[in-house]
């Protein structure tokens, strides 16, 4: 008797943890959910709407953000802070490579222009 009762305690306390993990993981899902929707890749709070920003490039702004927020949104609240840094590094540094090639492509240009013109001189 006394053996059932005791396991009777432990089957209880238990379902009670599991209960608690997982209220506590539904709002640790929430608090991120909400930490994403208030927060741009930068760490600055966004305001909670258009109309309190000033410029239509600020609302511009505001809008990229909502857009990239609502369709990360999985992405930004399930994963960790590293990788969130991570992914935020990844697209700084292959817009800069976009960038570089965008510049090498217009030196390239001037210097085929340049090829061009000598090239024209010298048949002239």
């Amino acid at each position: 008797m006394l053996i059932a009762i005791i396991m009777n305690n432990l089957e209880e306390n238990r379902k009670h943890i599991v209960a608690r993990e997982k209220r506590s993981a539904k709002r640790r899902k929430a608090q991120r959910i909400e930490q994403a929707n208030k927060i741009n890749q930068l760490g600055v709070p966004l305001p909670s709407s258009p109309s309190s920003l000033k410029s239509e490039k600020d609302v511009a702004h505001f809008n990229a953000q909502r857009k990239i927020l609502d369709y990360y949104q999985k992405a930004v609240t399930e994963t960790s802070d590293r990788e969130r840094q991570l992914m935020m590094q990844y697209f700084m540094l292959l817009a800069s490579v976009e960038n570089e090639s965008l510049w090498y492509q217009n030196q390239q240009e001037v210097m085929d222009r340049m090829v061009d013109q000598i090239a024209e001189q010298e048949l002239l």
